[in-house]
């Protein structure tokens, strides 16, 4: 319904809507899940849940296959429908066009009405979005359930097992930072900061018991999958699945060859692991682990419990430092990306409708005192800690039977690197590099 707004002005030549839809180069993002709070923001406070359509324009036809990233166009904004989680909505579904359309609903406002309409459904869309992944896939899922692996590979496995070791160095500090981060950023700064304020409580709830979220975020590929964004031929330019499907397939490899030596390739010897055995367990009883998700129900559990860990490792490290290492950068400057936003005051001119003017424009934003706060908190989490060791980096003694194996998996990631260095000298106007293995650190510390 929302594309039947979309002037066919916005798409590229020889491309239509039609085409677009049926080819599979049209995305949506939506925020269906603050429907699922209880614990509603009180206006002036709004709690955004647009819809933003997005278009994958085509590459020019006769591009050779080894410039088809490199000359991929970049993914476009065709157009935001602003919504509010409030009951009373005083954006009433107002879908905001690119300034430059020449839609005759878009030419028939003002210029600076254009303007402004476009830059607050942007700031609605970001200020939904850092609420949500903040909220849900930094927090639950990437501190809260590295926590519980944590807590269950202290409890169930020895210093000795193999697993252990694997572990060891992505669940370091994991705890401490988890108590840090309930008292001070769940309990104290996104009830002042965020637009979500105490509703983060429901939407945590509703997704601990959400299987699909489970089932998204524990495998990347599953993840990209859900989300339509896996096919490169759909949406080519995407250095997040691209660099961090390489960085599982070193992660596999190097996990894959550990359980190799220490389960000699035998599904039986997984099975009749004791502590392995408590260790899943631990997950499945008072952890988030589910039924379809247990690597020791399956038939080839080495296989799973291989690709169980690996999930596990890109979690801790590559996923988390992807939505907190770019917190300052992405979410300082509030007009750019608000984590609170306030409803613009009513004035007689708005009677057909909200005419927005850039002093309507700053009443949405924080006030001062919080933008303050806000950017001295950003800063610090955006920094990780000088002791921590990072992905590229795993620390064996010379004479450990893992030596080898720990010496392949820095290599891999060298070239992994070293590819990465080279897109982003081809594309200096999206440079991507909070994958690089040499800048993530290891576990979700701070």
């Amino acid at each position: 319904l929302v594309m039947e707004e979309c002037p066919e002005e916005l798409f590229a030549e020889e491309d239509s809507k039609e085409i677009a839809i049926a080819s599979g180069r049209i995305f949506y993002v939506s925020y269906d899940e603050f429907d699922n709070i209880v614990t509603r923001p009180v206006a002036p406070t709004v709690l955004p849940q647009p819809t933003c359509v997005f278009y994958q324009p085509p590459l020019r036809r006769g591009t050779p296959r080894s410039l088809k990233q490199k000359a991929a166009p970049l993914l476009r904004v065709l157009l935001i429908e602003m919504d509010s989680a409030q009951s009373s909505n005083v954006f009433a579904g107002a879908v905001a066009l690119p300034p430059h359309s020449t839609d005759p609903t878009t030419l028939s406002r003002s210029p600076e009405d254009r303007k402004y309409r476009w830059l607050l459904a942007k700031a609605l869309t970001r200020c939904a979005d850092i609420n949500y992944f903040q909220v849900v896939p930094h927090y639950l899922f990437a501190h809260h359930g590295t926590e519980q692996v944590c807590v269950a590979a202290r409890r169930a496995l020895p210093a000795c097992h193999p697993i252990h070791k694997i572990l060891r160095p992505h669940l370091a500090g994991t705890c401490v930072v988890n108590i840090i981060a309930r008292v001070m950023i769940l309990l104290v700064s996104i009830p002042r900061l965020f637009s979500i304020g105490d509703g983060a409580k429901d939407l945590l709830q509703w997704a601990w018991k959400d299987e699909r979220l489970h089932k998204r975020f524990s495998d990347l590929r599953t993840d990209l999958s859900m989300r339509g964004v896996l096919d490169p031929s759909q949406l080519p330019h995407y250095p997040y699945r691209d660099d961090g499907l390489k960085i599982c397939g070193a992660l596999h490899k190097y996990v894959s060859h550990v359980l190799q030596l220490a389960y000699g390739g035998s599904n039986a010897q997984v099975r009749e692991d004791v502590h392995l055995q408590q260790f899943v367990g631990e997950l499945r009883t008072v952890g988030y682990l589910l039924p379809s998700t247990d690597p020791l129900e399956k038939p080839d559990c080495l296989a799973a419990i291989t690709t169980f860990l690996v999930n596990l490792i890109f979690n801790a490290s590559v996923f988390h430092a992807t939505m907190n290492y770019s917190l300052y950068e992405s979410a300082s400057f509030a007009p750019f990306s608000p984590l609170f936003m306030n409803l613009p005051t009513r004035t007689g001119a708005d009677s057909d409708g909200m005419v927005m003017s850039e002093e309507k424009f700053l009443q949405c934003l924080p006030s001062l005192e919080m933008q303050v706060e806000t950017v001295v908190g950003l800063a610090f989490l955006s920094h990780p800690a000088p002791a921590d060791t990072h992905l590229s980096e795993l620390h064996v003694p010379s004479d450990c039977p893992l030596a080898p194996l720990a010496q392949q998996l820095q290599h891999d990631m060298e070239a992994i690197s070293k590819a990465m260095h080279q897109r982003n000298q081809e594309r200096e106007d999206t440079r991507c590099t909070l994958l690089l293995p040499e800048a993530v650190p290891s576990s979700v510390t701070l």
